[in-house]
C-alpha cells in the first residue's frame, strides 16, 4: 500500500512540475511546447498501431503454421500406415512405355502412362474426410508425393489449351485431347510448352514443384464438364517378386 501511495505521489509530483513549467512559458514557447507534445503523441499512437499490426500478423502466421503442422501430421500418419501394410516381397513397377497403337483417347482407358514416376497417392480422387477436423473435401483428381524437379510427361497427344496459375495448385497446364477429353497437370514449374502447342504422348512438359503440402503433383482427367478418376485410366504396373 505504501509503495502504491509512493508511486501515485511521484506521478502527481511529476504532473505538478510539468504544469509549473508550462505556467512560466511565453505564448510562443507555450504553443511550441504543445506542438512538440502533440507530435510525440502522434508518434506514440503510430508505434502502438504498428505493434498491434505486427501482433495480428504474427497471430495469423502462427495459425497458418499450426494448420500446416496438422496437415503434415495427417500425411505422416498415412505414410506410417502405408509402411506398416507394405509387403516388402512385392515391388510395384512403373511402366511409361508408349504403345497406344494409334488408338483414340477414349479407347486408352487403362492404358495411359503415368504423368510422373510415382504411385504414392497422398490425396485420392473423390470425397474424403479429415479424421481430426471432420472437414469434408472433394478432389477432382489425385495428388501424388514426388520429389521436386521430377519430370512431368504428357499422357497422350493433344494441344496445350491453358497455361495459368491458381493459389494452392500453382502453375497449371491443361491439354485438350480428341473427343473433348482434357488432362490437367498442376503444382509444377519449369514449363517447357507454350499455349496452342501440339504435344505428344511422353513429351516432357514441365517439372514437379511443391505447395503447402510439400513436394507433390496434382493430376486430373475430364470428359466435357465431368472429372474422371485418373486411376481407372492409368496403366497398371506389373507386380514382380
Amino acid at each position: 500500500m505504501r509503495k502504491k501511495d509512493f508511486d501515485r505521489l511521484k506521478r502527481e509530483l511529476a504532473l505538478l512540475e510539468e504544469k509549473r513549467k508550462v505556467s512560466k512559458l511565453s505564448r510562443d514557447e507555450y504553443l511550441r511546447y504543445f506542438r512538440e507534445k502533440k507530435e510525440a503523441q502522434k508518434t506514440l499512437i503510430g508505434q502502438k498501431k504498428s505493434l498491434e499490426d505486427n501482433i495480428n500478423s504474427l497471430k495469423d502466421e502462427t495459425e497458418m503454421i499450426l494448420r500446416q503442422i496438422e496437415r503434415k501430421n495427417v500425411y505422416i500418419d498415412k505414410i506410417e500406415r502405408d509402411l506398416f501394410n507394405y509387403n516388402i516381397s512385392t515391388i510395384y513397377r512403373i511402366d511409361q512405355t508408349i504403345d497406344y497403337n494409334n488408338r483414340s483417347f477414349w479407347d486408352l482407358k487403362g492404358r495411359l502412362i503415368l504423368p510422373v514416376h510415382s504411385v504414392n497417392i497422398i490425396f485420392d480422387f473423390g470425397k474424403s474426410t479429415n479424421p481430426e477436423s471432420k472437414t469434408v473435401t472433394y478432389n477432382n483428381g489425385i495428388d501424388v508425393s514426388i520429389s521436386k524437379g521430377s519430370e512431368v510427361k504428357c499422357i497422350a497427344d493433344g494441344k496445350v489449351e491453358v497455361i495459368t496459375y491458381l493459389p494452392y495448385f500453382g502453375n497449371i497446364i491443361i491439354i485438350n485431347h480428341e473427343g473433348n477429353y482434357r488432362s490437367i497437370y498442376a503444382i509444377i514449374k519449369d514449363i517447357s510448352v507454350r499455349l496452342n502447342q501440339q504435344v505428344y504422348a511422353g513429351d516432357i512438359i514441365a517439372k514437379t514443384s511443391e505447395n503447402n503440402n510439400g513436394q507433390c503433383f496434382h493430376f486430373e482427367i475430364w470428359k466435357d464438364n465431368s472429372p474422371l478418376d485418373p486411376k481407372q485410366w492409368m496403366r497398371r504396373g506389373a507386380n514382380i517378386n
